[in-house]
């Protein structure tokens, strides 16, 4: 089997890094890592990512106080939770440390690439005619199609959230590929609903579903910690074994 070391090097190589210089990202490398995004796969292919690159000083300023009260929020809580099974405590200061590092050095960050995805309102204007919903009983039955109604919000949801990550997951590796920092962070559930909507000026019909600040890292890269890959696999159902 041929293998692309070059791709695997990046993936297993691709770290989590908040400790950015505050010298300028060139626009240009700031839109190749979109367009990286972009070639990610999307729900139903509706391709309906939306970026907002943020380098304007004023912006980042607006973004930074919210920040830092959204990670006192998690350390309050998240951070000072018992230990998982198998936690390391001295990765977790590690992290704590990398985090608020972020957060007292916000402002300088020099760019923050938004991932937002636009509602597809065609879909949902077609899962709202009758003949969708006769189609899904002549499928599914009264019972199936009963319980994808109570889902369908739930669904709809789902989807958005599958667009914009795999196009997040495609800037993060696209940035490690061309030697600079940056992180996946979701601030807006650390803080009042529509805070970083307003601050972005996103319409309501438009998800913020990441925000990845983006610079030269002042640390290094290096191999990311994760479990064996043998514990998260089960064969042909769940908690399924090799013999």
């Amino acid at each position: 089997m041929e293998t692309n070391t070059g791709v695997f090097d990046v993936l297993y190589s691709a770290r989590s890094m908040r400790r950015l210089h505050p010298d300028p990202v060139p626009e240009e490398i700031l839109v190749k890592l979109v367009d990286a995004g972009i070639r990610g796969p999307s729900a139903a292919n509706a391709q309906n990512w939306h970026f907002v690159i943020v380098q304007d000083r004023k912006v980042i300023r607006r973004m930074a106080e919210p920040w830092r009260k959204g990670i006192g929020f998690f350390v309050d809580n998240a951070f000072r939770a018992p230990a998982k099974p198998g936690e390391d405590f001295d990765q977790r200061r590690r992290t704590l440390r990398s985090v608020m590092h972020l957060a007292d050095h916000f402002e300088e960050l020099p760019a923050a690439i938004c991932v937002c995805v636009e509602r597809d309102r065609y879909a949902e204007q077609l899962a709202r005619r009758p003949s969708v919903a006769f189609s899904a009983i002549r499928h599914f039955g009264l019972l199936g199609t009963f319980k994808m109604g109570l889902r369908a919000k739930r669904r709809r949801e789902q989807e958005l959230w599958a667009t914009a990550y795999t196009a997040t997951e495609n800037v993060l590796l696209a940035a490690r590929a061309l030697g600079l920092g940056a992180v996946m962070t979701v601030p807006m559930v650390l803080a009042p609903p529509g805070t970083y909507e307003r601050i972005l000026g996103l319409p309501r019909n438009v998800l913020l579903a990441a925000v990845i600040p983006v610079g030269f890292p002042l640390g290094k890269f290096g191999a990311v910690s994760r479990p064996s890959v043998e514990s998260v696999i089960s064969w042909d159902r769940h908690g399924g074994r090799r013999s």
